[in-house]
């Protein structure tokens, strides 16, 4: 049968011991990871506070051409990567597709976006590459000289 307690009486006592040690202020490794110049020098070399630890390594988004897949597994598993990639990229960025990977993929495939896509900082200017013959034209003809063939022009 339960007892019912009345006001003002003494309360039994309950203890909780731990039976694994526990990680106090006092242990150097935790006043370490606490310190702010070692958090600080930490974000300068790898990036984050708390290197390998609490992080995961970051991959860079990418684009997947895939052929329709076999089964409901494999179209998941396609759909869990992107979506987790969509998730690592800027709050701001998420924000402005309001969190919706299928509006952002809508606005990153439209080559009319190009020119904001480098203003977001989400793709790079590519510059034309020269092709060693071009670089080969260059250096051998002199800046001033124009385009004449030997022999034209000379009376």
């Amino acid at each position: 049968m339960s007892r019912v307690r009345r006001p003002f009486e003494p309360v039994a006592e309950v203890v909780v011991k731990f039976r694994y040690p526990t990680r106090t202020i006092r242990d150097a490794d935790v006043v370490k990871e606490c310190d702010i110049h070692y958090l600080y020098s930490n974000m300068l070399k790898y990036g984050t506070a708390y290197p390998g630890r609490l992080t995961k390594p970051a991959r860079i988004p990418q684009f997947v051409q895939s052929v329709a897949p076999r089964d409901l597994a494999t179209a998941m598993d396609i759909v869990s990567k992107a979506r987790e990639q969509f998730e690592q990229l800027p709050v701001e960025v998420r924000d402005r597709f309001n969190y919706n990977p299928y509006r952002f993929m809508e606005f990153v495939t439209n080559d009319k976006n190009k020119e904001e896509l480098v203003k977001m900082g989400l793709a790079n200017i590519v510059k034309p590459v020269k092709t060693l013959a071009q670089e080969v034209a260059e250096i051998i003809k002199p800046s001033g000289e124009s385009d004449k063939k030997p022999g034209e022009g000379q009376a």
